[in-house]
């Protein structure tokens, strides 16, 4: 009973607290978040959850007609049931959306700036890094004219952003925005890892002087706030970039001065890894008695973490493994050295194949779970788009099939003219060709009847037959032969029936004659030597000639080099 009296008596107290704290309805935005974020950070112990506690503050927006109230506090309801893992990936891909079109509509920018980055969050706990940026940059470019003062987020945004970049291991956009980042008012925790990232990536690029430039300045901002984290953080770092410039006096004395703050305010890998560092340096310096004995303390140091402790700090202990290992060696422990050895072999192969296995189970069980969240995803869109498909179906019907009339009168049309196109150039084509044989058959044809009638002018005997006979051959020679007039005829037939190739001759072989090039038309034409001197009144070792001629400038060796280039030109 009592147990039941406590939870009315709080169950009344929160709903009293809530109500207490929602009189911010048209103040400025920066005052409503501060409100929001005050509410939920200082609820009281064993109250609501936030995503409970938000919906009387919703339906308070609502009736007061204030959007941009309703719309920050369902970001921020959404953000909370992510975390909460109490929402489907449909669910939260939906209601993002709407509130994303609500907000265009509304010309409120800054709420889709948070719809957009509260997106990149999502895509980027998803393991969907391209997703995380597209909508990280969306979220900037809506965000990136305001006042901080104004919108409070453009600094936390900034730097997310080039969290993404760093993913990519895009190093120019990662600069690029922290640079931004560090121009925005205030100096906070962000300012802390802004200063901290650019340290480390410009020492990654070997700008030490820019490196040490930014851990001091970390260093600075984290002594002002009394930050002992940040400052051991800073200077660890800083003793990295002066080994890298070997100056390891410099680095020695600063992480000697660390070791015993670490001691106060961190735990044992802090600890391990400083340890782990003045053993490398007294290495470099010579003097592996000290190093062995800071090696020994750094592994003391880890085995504290428990007996597992390498799964956690596997790549720090295995390069604390192999350097004790060689220190060892140096010193003449050779069986220490082998033990050590034997330990990073080990280490090796059994903690890579666990690291696999759970890495594959953990691959596997999210692959199930999106496939699932992508069906389901799928399902609730199919149901909340079929009222609006079947409202808009009947439009959509009727302009299709107009559009579909337009386009296949217009196509047919094209069709036609194409077709009618086509079918003269076809018939333009067929019929230069049809001359061209018609022509080249003519000619083999009395060709042929001109040996015929010369067989029979050496078989006659009386004088009077052979000058008939020589009469009519003489004849005959003269319609056989292409004067130049019926050479531009016959040319105009051939460049019709064989498109270009004449145009494609003279610019391959510009140095061709005339004669050269009528040789290599009427060879093209399949003509014999005879042939040729028959249509052209010459002689055949004229033809035989000019062949030589061309064989020669076209650097050819064979009659059958020649027949290949005319037939491919």
């Amino acid at each position: 009973m009592l147990r039941l009296l406590s939870f009315i008596i709080l169950l009344q107290f929160t709903t009293l607290y809530a109500n207490a704290q929602i009189d911010i309805a048209g103040k400025p935005f920066p005052e409503k978040w501060q409100a929001v974020d005050s509410i939920i950070k200082n609820r009281p112990k064993g109250s609501k959850k936030v995503t409970e506690l938000l919906n009387p503050l919703i339906e308070y927006s609502v009736s007061q007609n204030d959007e941009e109230l309703e719309l920050l506090l369902k970001i921020t309801q959404l953000k909370h049931k992510l975390w909460e893992r109490s929402i489907t990936d449909a669910e939260f891909t939906t209601g993002i959306r709407l509130i994303t079109i609500k907000a265009q509509n509304k010309g409120l920018k800054h709420i889709e700036a948070m719809a957009h980055h509260t997106y990149s969050v999502y895509w980027s706990e998803s393991r969907n890094l391209a997703e995380a940026v597209k909508y990280g940059v969306k979220s900037y470019n809506l965000y990136h004219d305001y006042d901080p003062s104004y919108f409070i987020f453009k600094k936390y945004y900034t730097v997310e952003l080039a969290k993404r970049y760093d993913a990519f291991e895009d190093v120019e956009n990662s600069l690029k925005y922290r640079y931004e980042a560090m121009q925005i008012p205030p100096e906070d925790g962000y300012s802390s890892d802004i200063f901290n990232v650019l340290g480390l990536i410009h020492t990654q690029l070997g700008n030490y002087d820019s490196a040490l430039y930014y851990f001091n300045k970390l260093h600075d901002i984290a002594r002002d706030n009394g930050v002992v984290v940040w400052q051991i953080i800073s200077r660890g770092n800083s003793v990295d970039v002066y080994i890298k410039q070997k100056q390891y006096d410099t680095a020695l004395k600063i992480v000697m001065q660390l070791v015993p703050l670490s001691e106060k305010h961190t735990g044992a890998g802090v600890q391990a890894n400083l340890l782990s560092t003045v053993a490398s340096i007294q290495m470099k310096l010579g003097h592996l008695q000290i190093a062995e004995s800071y090696y020994e303390q750094a592994l003391d140091r880890y085995r504290q973490a428990g007996v597992h402790w390498y799964y956690e700090n596997l790549y720090p202990a295995m390069s604390i493994y192999r350097s004790a290992m060689r220190v060892k060696a140096e010193n003449g422990k050779y069986k220490a050295a082998y033990g050590y050895a034997d330990t990073v072999v080990l280490l090796t192969d059994s903690i890579n194949k666990k690291y696999n296995v759970s890495q594959l189970k953990a691959v596997e069980k999210e692959l199930g779970e999106t496939k699932l969240d992508n069906a389901n995803q799928l399902l609730a869109i199919e149901k909340k788009n079929a009222l609006l498909q079947r409202n808009l179906l009947i439009s959509v019907v009727v302009i299709g099939t107009i559009i579909i009339l337009f386009i296949s009168f217009w196509y047919n049309k094209r069709k036609e003219r194409l077709e009618t196109t086509k079918n003269k150039a076809q018939y333009d084509l067929q019929a230069s060709q049809d001359k061209l044989a018609s022509f080249t058959n003519s000619i083999q044809e009395k060709n042929k009847l001109l040996v015929n009638l010369e067989e029979k002018l050496t078989t006659y005997e009386t004088n009077e037959k052979t000058i008939d006979l020589a009469d009519t051959i003489s004849k005959l020679h003269e319609t056989t032969i292409l004067s130049d007039h019926d050479w531009v005829y016959f040319k105009a037939i051939f460049e019709k029936a064989h498109p270009g190739y004449l145009i494609s001759l003279k610019e391959k072989y510009p140095d061709l004659t005339q004669a050269e090039i009528r040789y290599i038309v009427l060879a093209k034409l399949d003509m014999s030597t005879k042939e040729m001197a028959t249509i052209l009144g010459v002689n055949s070792s004229s033809i035989r000639s000019t062949k030589s001629r061309i064989l020669k400038k076209l650097a050819l060796q064979s009659d059958e080099e020649l027949k290949n280039l005319i037939n491919t030109i």
